[in-house]
């Protein structure tokens, strides 16, 4: 029964606030040192599967909106909102390309989130690796990633993690827009509920389709000095 509950629990969750967000909406290496970029994130996300006898087909239309600043050349922070949910992130570079041209960049962009109705609540911790491959300005991001969440209720405290990976393209429409379009896939892969065994291979699939329109933000043009 309190299984059945903190289920019930994750269903409102993703129901009544939209889903923890899982969008990249930006580039695989840091907007530039001192500089402001801000983002606007329509799509929708889907959650099917069947846990614990309970089946959850779900689809929701989903928006985002967020920030950058840029630390350094090497070092990006950012939060970004939606339906009563917030996130931050930090984005440190592995590796730029002396341009945007041509290369490759790689990132890792942890970030913390949380999303909330009533008594309600998800934390959600993401570890994403972020490949960027250039384009003539445009830039192809590939974004494996881990993603933990952990769910209170009425029903008690679980938590789920997850696996998968996104995949989009970052189109420069001009020195200050860029769209990209983007897709998510995930799969479970452990669970587990306080006070209960957990198992591996949940099944199921979280998908999020999404349009990221990024406006400002400078990108360095050569590879910056180690910090």
């Amino acid at each position: 029964m309190r299984i059945c509950v903190l289920v019930g629990c994750v269903i409102a969750v993703i129901g009544l606030t939209g889903c923890p967000s899982y969008t990249t909406a930006g580039l695989a290496r840091p907007i530039a040192k001192g500089t402001v970029q801000t983002t606007l994130t329509p799509g929708a996300q889907n959650y099917t599967g069947s846990y614990f006898g309970v089946t959850i087909p779900l689809t929701w239309p989903q928006i985002e909106a967020g920030i950058r600043w840029g630390v350094s050349d090497s070092l990006e922070l950012s939060g970004k909102v939606w339906l009563l949910g917030v996130e931050g992130e930090a984005k440190y570079a592995i590796l730029q390309s002396a341009t945007l041209d041509s290369g490759v960049d790689i990132s890792i962009a942890p970030s913390l989130g949380l999303t909330c109705y009533g008594v309600i609540g998800t934390l959600s911790a993401s570890v994403p690796l972020l490949i960027g491959i250039n384009f003539g300005g445009n830039q192809l991001v590939i974004g494996p990633k881990a993603v933990e969440h952990i769910v209170g209720g009425p029903g008690g405290i679980g938590h789920m993690l997850m696996a998968g990976t996104s995949l989009g393209y970052a189109i420069r429409v001009n020195d200050e827009l860029r769209v990209m379009p983007e897709i998510t896939a995930l799969i479970p892969v452990f669970f587990g509920v306080a006070g209960q065994s957990g198992g591996a291979g949940a099944g199921g699939f979280v998908g999020q389709l999404s349009v990221g329109l990024m406006w400002g933000g400078k990108y360095r043009s050569s590879s910056p000095p180690p910090l």
